[in-house]
């Protein structure tokens, strides 16, 4: 016999899940997301924890994760977790191109890269431009906000404003020599200067006549339209010349009642604007020692009238204080109408280049007038010295007999009105012996009969010649102004006299 009856038969689990203790861990340098955790319960089977936050974690440091396992039943508990995000990886140190300006250097900061994501951006203290000339070290840090810091080091040279010198004229010069100078730089400049012993400018341009007081160093400053300046410097060398203001008189274009010589040559065109004692047939007779032989001047010089006019090319010797037969130096050089020897620039005093400064013998010749020369050595400066031909009371040299020249002559020069002439009409330069002397007789050597050979009795030849003894233009032995008639009145100064007498040139050679 049975019956049956029903009972609820309960299992009940009211036991929460094993709270865990829940490690720190580090997910990654940049971000990561945790592996969940486990823990155990009093029924069977592995409790997982869940948790609302979200993974991936990429905010750095620490991060408590708050996990819940739920055994299924009812029954959950919690733990916490610190989660860590954690980078300790230094942004890429990079290689920075070194920077190179001029005047100054603007810089901007460089960018990198790092192990987490974002733009790393250098921070100096240098501050942008720089302006200093030089070479300057900037040093770059590079932080990724994660307390990684590294530095990379760029080099900035600052120059200046590219400032060179061309010297238009030699760098080594002799007194009154021109000094040429011209700045070169960048365009756009808005100032220049020069300084320098002596001399300066406020412009690109250095120029001027210059002697010993002006060796030394020259700067040449620029500056450009930004305020960039540049400099550098050139060194001059001017070696001290001794520097002549002669004064004479040629006789055969000298007019007594003018006090002047006439510069018919000039009017005419006919003075070359080479110097003539360089070459033929000038060259056999006067020898160029430490010399300008084949200098010109410019055509422009015989453009000048008056007092100042030119009337020929002179030939100027200095000779050696201890031995006045020894040319030391020569210059060809102008002389004017009224009898100041001058350069070939037709106005400045003649400056022996390459000859120092001291006492010397002073000659001066004509090409177709006997030379006369000091009676003493003569302190030749560089300020420049002063003689005076013209004066008779200047002493002269004169040869011993019978080289000497007697009465009625008057020595080593003519008198003219109160004044010093060179003899005229020394027109035969066949030889040196024959250059040395004027003669109005009738021998194959004399003055007259080289005249006559050349022109005939009655012919007459125009130009630049040696047998244009009056320096007229035209050389002719008879007729209107003969130069035979020179040649006479410079031999015995009265045309009526005897035209035997022989005038000897009065210098040592």
């Amino acid at each position: 016999n049975t019956t049956t009856a029903t009972q609820n038969v309960i299992v009940d689990d009211i036991t929460a899940p094993v709270t865990p203790v829940l490690a720190d861990v580090t997910v990654g340098e940049c971000s990561g997301t945790p592996i969940a955790p486990t823990t155990t319960d009093n029924c069977s089977g592995i409790v997982t924890g869940t948790t609302s936050t979200l993974f991936p974690i990429t905010t750095q440091g620490t991060t408590v994760v708050t996990w819940t396992f739920d055994d299924g039943n009812g029954n959950t508990t919690t733990a916490t977790q610190n989660v860590i995000v954690d980078d300790i990886t230094a942004p890429v140190v990079p290689i920075l191109a070194p920077i190179t300006s001029i005047c100054s250097a603007s810089f901007v900061a460089p960018n990198t890269t790092d192990n987490c994501a974002g733009t790393i951006t250098g921070t100096t203290t240098t501050v942008s431009p720089i302006t200093t000339q030089g070479v300057h070290t900037i040093t770059w840090s590079f932080d990724d906000g994660n307390g990684n810091i590294s530095t990379a080091i760029q080099t900035v040279t600052v120059l200046q404003l590219p400032v060179t010198v061309q010297a238009n004229s030699a760098t080594t010069l002799f007194t009154n020599d021109l000094l040429d100078m011209e700045i070169i730089s960048p365009s756009g400049a808005s100032s220049y200067s020069w300084s320098g012993p002596g001399l300066s400018s406020a412009d690109e341009f250095l120029s001027g006549l210059v002697n010993s007081a002006n060796s030394g160093i020259y700067t040449a400053s620029v500056m450009d339209a930004n305020g960039c300046s540049g400099t550098t410097t050139i060194n001059i060398t001017v070696n001290a010349a001794a520097v002549l203001s002669a004064k004479a008189l040629l006789s055969g274009p000298y007019v007594v009642n003018a006090g002047l010589m006439a510069d018919s040559l000039r009017a005419f065109g006919m003075i070359p604007t080479t110097e003539p004692y360089g070459s033929t047939p000038y060259n056999t007779i006067f020898s160029h020692v430490n010399g300008n032989a084949g200098a010109s001047c410019d055509p422009s010089v015989f453009l000048t009238t008056g007092n100042d006019a030119i009337v020929d090319w002179v030939f100027i010797q200095l000779r050696n204080a201890s031995n006045s037969s020894t040319v030391v130096a020569t210059r060809s050089a102008l002389i004017q109408r009224d009898g100041d020897i001058v350069s070939v620039d037709g106005v400045s005093p003649v400056t022996f280049q390459g000859t120092t400064p001291g006492n010397y013998f002073v000659t001066i010749k004509h090409r177709n007038h006997l030379g006369i020369m000091t009676l003493g050595a003569t302190n030749i400066t560089e300020a420049g010295t002063a003689i005076n031909f013209t004066n008779p009371t200047t002493p002269l040299f004169t040869r011993a007999a019978p080289n000497n020249n007697p009465s009625p002559l008057t020595g080593a020069a003519r008198v003219q009105g109160g004044k010093l002439t060179m003899y005229a009409g020394n027109c035969n330069i066949t030889t040196v012996a024959n250059s040395r002397f004027i003669s109005s007789n009738s021998t194959v050597t004399s003055d007259r009969t080289a005249l006559f050979n050349y022109t005939g009795f009655a012919g007459s030849i125009n130009g630049y010649s040696i047998f244009d003894c009056d320096m007229n233009g035209t050389a002719r032995f008879n007729g209107l102004n003969p130069d035979r008639l020179t040649i006479l009145l410079n031999c015995v100064n009265n045309a009526n006299s005897t035209n035997n007498v022989i005038v000897n040139e009065q210098t040592p050679n």
